[in-house]
Order: C-alpha cells, then sequence, then structure tokens
C-alpha cells in the first residue's frame, strides 16, 4: 500500500510514529530482559560487541589450557606417588641388607663331596743302608739341616742301644727311632735282615744327605705312586702324611678332612672341608663365597681307586632367604615404575611431559626409575658375602639420593603448574567479567524501562484516539 493512498493528519501520524518508536524500545527491552544482554548483535554496539567476543575467545583458550594442566597435575602426581612407593620398597630392601650381614651362610654355596670309599695310597721315595761287613769305626750320619748333624757309630751307645756289641740292622733301625732330633725331623727307620730303611714323613728322601764310611752303602728307593686330590694348586698325596697327617697308615675321610682344613694355602683362598654327617667315607669340600664345581678338583688315580666327585646343591640357609626376599622386593621397583603412568604418559619410564600455557609452556623432564636404572641390582650375598651386601647397601643409599632429587624436580614443576592453574581461573574470571561489563544489560533498570513503555504505550494509543475524533466529527455532520 502507498503510504499516500490514505491521508493521515499530522497530529496521527505523530502519535503513529510516536507509538511505532515505543513499541521498538519496548521489544528491545523485552530482548535484554530475554537474554540478559544489552549487546547480543554487533548492530546493537559494534564497539562493545567485538571487545566482548576477544576477550571471550582469550577466555575459551585459557580454559582449554586450564584442563591441560590439570591432567598435567594429576600425571605428575602419579609419578610422585610410584617414587612414594619405590622409597619405601628400597627402604625396606635396606632393611633386609643390614639382617643379611649377620645372617648364617653355613653350606650356602654348591661344593664338592669326594667318596673315598677306596684310597690307593703312596709311599714316598726313601734310602736303604746296606750293612755288608761293618767294624766297630764304622758310621752314618744324617744331615738335619741348619747345620745341625746326628751320626751314629757302629758298636757304641748310639747304635748298640741295648748295651751290647752286636752291630746290626735292627740295633741301627732301632737307634734311629729312639734318637730325639731323629724323630723331631720326621725321620723313621725299619730293618729287614741286613738292610735298613729310611723314611722321611711327609716328603720324598734321598741318600744326598747321608754320609757313611766302611762298607756301610746307601741307594735310592723311587716312591710308590698313589691317589692325590689337587685342590687350590695344592696336590694333597695319599700316604704323604696329607691325608694322614696323625703318622698312621689310615687315609680315611676325617684325615683329608684335618689335611685341608689345616693347609694355610688352602685356608687362605677360603677352602674348608667336612665329614658327610650322613656317611663318613665322604669329604664335602666347599669355598667361602663360591659356588665350587667338580672340574675345580683334579683327582689323580691308581688302579683299583674309585674316588670319584660329585656336586652337592647349596642348602638354604638364613642369608640365601633374606637373598630371595631382596629380590622380590627389587623386581617390585621395576612393577611399579612401569604402574606409576597416567593416560599413557609415565615420568618414571623416561617419559617427558609438555604442559602448555597462555603465550609459554613448560617441559616436564622425567626419568627411569626401574631397578637397574637406578644402581640396585640383584643380590648375590650367597656368593659374594658381606662385602656384595655393603656393595647393595651402597647402591640403595645412592638410589635414595637419585629418588630424592628427582621428587624435588618434580615437585617444583608441579608448584609451577599449579600457580599457573590458579592464575588461569583468576585470569578467565577477570576476562569474563570484563565482557559481561560490555554486554549485560541491568535488569533492574531494563525492567522499569518496560513499565515506562508500557505506560508509554498506553498513552500514545490514547493520543492516537484523540487524534482520530476530529474525522469522527466531519461524519456527524452527515448523520
Amino acid at each position: 500500500m502507498s503510504i499516500n493512498d490514505i491521508s493521515l493528519t499530522s497530529g496521527m501520524r505523530s502519535n503513529l510514529l510516536s507509538l511505532q518508536q515505543t513499541v521498538d524500545l519496548l521489544n528491545r527491552t523485552q530482548n535484554r530482559l530475554a537474554t540478559g544482554k544489552k549487546v547480543n548483535t554487533a548492530i546493537d554496539n559494534p564497539v562493545s560487541f567485538f571487545s566482548a567476543q576477544s576477550l571471550n575467545s582469550r577466555a575459551s583458550k585459557i580454559d582449554s589450557l586450564k584442563d591441560s594442566m590439570g591432567q598435567a597435575i594429576q600425571t605428575v602426581t602419579a609419578a610422585d606417588k610410584g617414587i612414594t612407593a619405590i622409597t619405601s620398597m628400597i627402604e625396606q630392601a635396606k632393611g633386609i641388607a643390614q639382617s643379611a650381614l649377620s645372617a648364617d651362610n653355613t653350606g650356602g654355596t654348591d661344593r664338592v663331596a669326594l667318596d673315598l670309599t677306596t684310597v690307593a695310597t703312596a709311599t714316598p721315595a726313601n734310602v736303604t743302608l746296606t750293612l755288608n761287613t761293618v767294624v766297630a769305626t764304622n758310621t752314618v750320619a744324617f744331615d738335619l739341616g741348619g747345620g745341625s748333624t746326628v751320626t751314629f757309630t757302629a758298636n757304641s751307645a748310639e747304635w748298640a742301644v741295648g748295651g751290647t756289641d752286636t752291630i746290626t740292622a735292627t740295633n741301627l733301625a732301632s737307634a734311629i727311632n729312639s734318637d730325639t732330633s731323629m724323630r723331631d725331623a720326621g725321620y723313621t727307620a725299619s730293618s729287614a735282615g741286613a738292610v735298613v730303611t729310611v723314611s722321611k714323613n711327609g716328603v720324598d728322601y734321598t741318600k744326598d744327605n747321608i754320609t757313611s764310611s766302611g762298607t756301610i752303602t746307601s741307594a735310592n728307593v723311587a716312591a710308590v705312586a698313589g691317589d692325590t686330590v689337587t685342590i687350590g694348586g695344592q696336590t694333597l698325596k695319599a700316604g704323604y702324611g696329607f691325608f694322614d697327617v696323625s703318622g698312621t697308615d689310615a687315609e680315611d675321610a676325617a684325615a683329608l678332612v684335618e689335611t685341608i682344613n689345616s693347609n694355610t694355602a688352602l685356608q687362605t683362598q677360603g677352602f674348608s672341608a667336612t665329614v658327610d654327617e650322613n656317611d663318613d667315607t665322604k669329604v664335602i669340600i666347599s669355598k667361602d663365597g663360591v659356588d665350587l664345581e667338580t672340574n675345580q678338583i683334579t683327582l689323580g688315580f691308581k688302579a683299583g681307586s674309585t674316588i670319584t666327585a660329585s656336586s652337592v646343591a647349596a642348602e638354604e640357609t638364613e642369608l640365601s632367604n633374606l637373598q630371595d626376599q631382596y629380590n622380590a622386593v627389587r623386581s617390585q621397583i621395576d612393577a611399579l615404575a612401569g604402574d606409576s603412568g597416567y593416560k599413557g604418559k609415565n615420568l618414571l619410564d623416561n617419559d617427558d611431559l609438555i604442559v602448555k600455557f597462555e603465550g609459554s609452556s613448560l617441559t616436564v623432564e622425567g626419568f627411569s626409575a626401574t631397578a637397574a636404572d637406578l644402581g640396585v641390582t640383584a643380590a648375590a650375598w650367597r656368593t659374594g658375602g658381606s662385602t656384595a651386601i655393603d656393595a647393595d647397601l651402597l647402591a640403595l643409599d645412592d638410589a635414595l639420593d637419585t629418588l630424592s632429587q628427582n621428587s624435588s624436580t618434580l615437585s617444583g614443576s608441579l608448584s609451577i603448574i599449579t600457580v599457573r592453574q590458579d592464575f588461569s581461573n583468576n585470569m578467565i574470571n577477570t576476562l569474563t567479567e570484563g565482557s559481561d561489563k560490555l554486554t549485560l544489560a541491568d535488569t533492574n533498570e531494563e525492567g522499569a524501562n518496560m513499565l515506562m513503555l508500557q505506560t508509554r504505550q498506553s498513552l500514545a494509543t490514547t493520543a492516537l484516539s484523540l487524534s482520530s475524533q476530529a474525522a469522527q466529527s466531519v461524519l456527524r455532520l452527515f448523520q
């Protein structure tokens, strides 16, 4: 419809325009009350609208970063819980190691058993003296070393110990066996017919230090081979006074045990021996802190010998039990380190965590908290003894220091993330408040505006009605 199709009086047109403006204001006020905002579009206030939009966009960005900060805090917290648990495990391991220092380990290493059911003994080399034709002036002299010599003279008190003048092999043998110096030097003698056999305990003896006069002759008698046991560089010969230190002819387990335990060289190397409590023909040989194998003992045999060597497994001991406990605790360190991750990120497995802030970022460096990387190795106390235990105690202390240092570093990173998270919350509130100040409507003011506009609308309607009365007066002229 054309605006010229209907003619309105100037009063009516003025009132109509006023009413239309009031309706527009009323609609705007209703919209502000409905949305709570005085600026809803760029048309309402371009400057305030775009400023508020910029503030809200920044607040939204910070809010998304704040969420990642929260997850980063959980990741660091998980690592801290893992460090606390691993520290507890290491303290427990230290307690076990301290107990191990005074634990019994008797029988705690692999040993070797020697079966001595049948032993072929050896006879050391010796010397024979043949008394062909002996006169009273004949002598036999033995050089004992160190300038000491014992001389036996025929038909004298030294030779004829029975006080007779009889010069015989039997009397010479008796004289040798009765002489204190000869006995102390280990000499023994026996006689058969006109022959005297002279031996020296535990050694191969030759005629080199025997001097005789007259028709007395001396000859060397070669040694007779027997069984040997070579251990720690020491060869122990049956029949040489090694198996049998008591001087008898017995070659049994007890004699070999006594020989091994009294041998200084073997003691220095840590070897020791006992008779098997269940079989007195067996010798159990062990070495301090070392698993002894059969190939470390060499057996020399004579025909008919049945000496055999077999392995004896280590017995369960107080120390071996503590070692097993220690290694079980150690394995839990690896398990705890592996379980300390959060959402696929594990700071105790060398993972790094990058935490982004507005305009910057923080890298939280992880580390490996496995037992091996902390320097805690599997215990070998059963064979290593107190030296190995002391080394493990030092390693545990170093591991605690490493955990403490890394825990301090993580705590510092956690503090930074927490501060930035609090800052982000405050910044979001600040930006949101600033945006609201630009766009939010004052509901009290808009409510008052609504009442005023409703009143104005009523008045405008009344005024428009009054403006139309002039035309109605003309109509009455035609009635």
